[in-house]
């Protein structure tokens, strides 16, 4: 048989800064400050982050934020565009109505109620 290994559980990390928080909480305070500028100064504090990771956190705050962004308008719905479940609803109703050409006709006399 096969014996287990005990695991032997490592000793805590030391709890390090969250560079994420600090980018952000600098950048509240010095809101016109560039990704260097504010890897630069971060530095200074001891916290080692590079201007891409800076970047990439500000870029996701924003993006998590709620900000609306402007972007491609989305596409209109066409006209061959139904879920299966309502294209089965459909063929039930022409089958019930006679045909496509009555199921037709009774959309067409509701349309023009409407």
């Amino acid at each position: 048989m096969a014996t287990k290994k005990k695991r032997v559980r490592s000793k805590p990390r030391k709890r390090e800064v969250n560079k994420s928080k600090a980018i952000r909480e600098f950048k509240s305070a010095h809101p016109k400050a560039g990704p260097t500028e504010t890897s630069r100064a971060l530095l200074r504090k001891g916290i080692k982050v590079t201007p891409v990771y800076v970047s990439t956190v500000l870029s996701n705050a924003s993006k998590a934020s709620g900000r609306k962004r402007r972007g491609r308008a989305k596409a209109a719905r066409g006209g061959d565009q139904f879920s299966v479940s309502a294209l089965v609803k459909a063929k039930k109703f022409a089958e019930e109505m006679g045909g496509i050409a009555q199921a037709k006709a009774a959309i067409d006399a509701v349309a023009k109620l409407l």
